[in-house]
């Protein structure tokens, strides 16, 4: 069992951790476009600061199709190209050409996603419950762009909220990552999420140990 660090942190580890959250969602390490956000005129990590900052205020409420568009929207609000609300057109992801849904089933899917998260996989274990809201939701790709970000804000701040350290990917397991989502294999995309969550704990807790060792 991963353990439940957040819970016992202090403020200023509390901060840490929405620092690095924000940083790592903003800049994933294997995404060449993601660093060429200044080169394009608009800042990810402003528009992923707005979008923590929103769900924030939600904390306490159940996760509805409105918050997931909101957010959704925040997470791109600075790039000048991209629509706002659902995706009118795509077939593929480009990541793993796996084939994604018509535009215009996306609003009946994302219903049937929140149902399931609130109903269908209430019993499951945290991390379970997670990597099932997680992949179904890249699948359908409801967005033009920032369906990751937006789905990895909605499952760290599930996680934070029980007690878990946040997920992130990384480059050493970002192909492991990939054919989880092709293959559908939640399984291995839920020991994929508690692996990186304990190994944020221990990061956490070893930048923070530094710190206070410098004060």
């Amino acid at each position: 069992m991963v353990e439940k660090a957040f819970q016992s942190l202090s403020e200023s580890e509390k901060k840490l951790y929405r620092s690095r959250l924000i940083a790592f969602l903003a800049n994933p390490p294997f995404s060449l476009e993601d660093h060429e956000t200044e080169q394009n005129g608009f800042s990810r990590k402003e528009d992923m600061e707005k979008a923590l900052d929103y769900l924030e205020t939600f904390q306490e409420e159940p996760l509805s199709t409105q918050q997931i568009i909101t957010v959704g929207n925040q997470v791109s609000e600075s790039h000048p190209y991209i629509s706002r609300g659902y995706r009118q057109f795509g077939t593929l992801l480009e990541e793993t050409k796996t084939p994604i849904p018509p535009a215009e089933e996306i609003p009946l899917l994302m219903e049937k996603l929140v149902f399931d998260y609130q109903e269908t996989w209430k019993d499951l274990e945290p991390f379970a419950r997670e990597a099932h809201f997680f992949t179904d939701m890249i699948r359908i790709h409801p967005f033009e762009d920032g369906n990751r970000r937006t789905a990895f804000l909605f499952v760290n701040l599930h996680l934070l909220k029980q007690g878990y350290a946040p997920v992130y990917l990384t480059d050493n397991i970002y192909k492991e990552y990939l054919n989880n989502l092709h293959h559908y294999r939640l399984d291995e995309m839920t020991e994929l999420f508690q692996r990186q969550s304990q190994q944020e704990a221990q990061q956490i807790k070893k930048l923070f140990q530094t710190s206070q060792n410098r004060k």
